[in-house]
């Protein structure tokens, strides 16, 4: 599994961006900078293949924020600061 996440050209969106090698229960959430889930982008089960989804900055508070990703064999955690 691999799992990127970058800040397209707008500064209202972030790309986010994996690849699944096996289908899977998938759970990708964001988290201010004191830990609070402010969003879920998403929590299903997914096949195999790449996916790419866009995070709406804009109802998000300004400073850092942290992209959780989790599925069964693994998580991982990339901070993404918001201006």
């Amino acid at each position: 599994m691999i799992f990127n996440v970058h800040s397209t050209t707008q500064a209202s969106q972030t790309s986010i961006g994996y690849r699944l090698v096996d289908p899977m229960h998938v759970l990708i959430s964001v988290h201010d900078e004191k830990g609070h889930m402010v969003r879920v982008i998403s929590d299903c089960v997914q096949d195999k293949g790449e996916y790419s989804l866009l995070l709406d900055n804009r109802k998000l508070s300004k400073g850092p924020h942290f992209i959780h990703f989790r599925s069964p064999h693994r998580r991982q955690v990339k901070r993404v600061p918001l201006s």
